[in-house]
C-alpha cells in the first residue's frame, strides 16, 4: 500500500514524498490527478497507478487535501 513508500506522521516508508502536510502543497484536483495517473504528473516517477475505485480515490484525495 501507500505506506510502503510514503510517510504520514512518522509512519511508513521514505521512498516517496512525505504526505503529512501534502494539502499545503497540492489541492484536491492535483492529488486526484497523481492518484489517477502518477506518470502524467512526474514521468520519471516510480509511483504506480493506484488500484482504487473512483469513490475510494475521491475519498483519499479529499482526505489528503485536508492535511495541512
Amino acid at each position: 500500500g501507500c505506506f510502503a513508500c510514503h510517510r504520514v506522521y512518522e509512519t511508513g516508508g521514505q521512498l516517496g514524498p512525505e504526505l503529512t502536510r501534502v494539502g499545503s502543497r497540492l489541492n484536491y484536483e492535483a492529488i486526484e490527478k497523481v492518484l489517477t495517473d502518477p506518470r502524467s504528473v512526474n514521468p520519471q516517477g516510480t509511483m504506480p497507478p493506484t488500484p482504487l475505485s473512483h469513490e475510494e480515490r475521491d475519498a483519499l484525495a479529499a482526505f489528503l487535501a485536508k492535511m495541512k
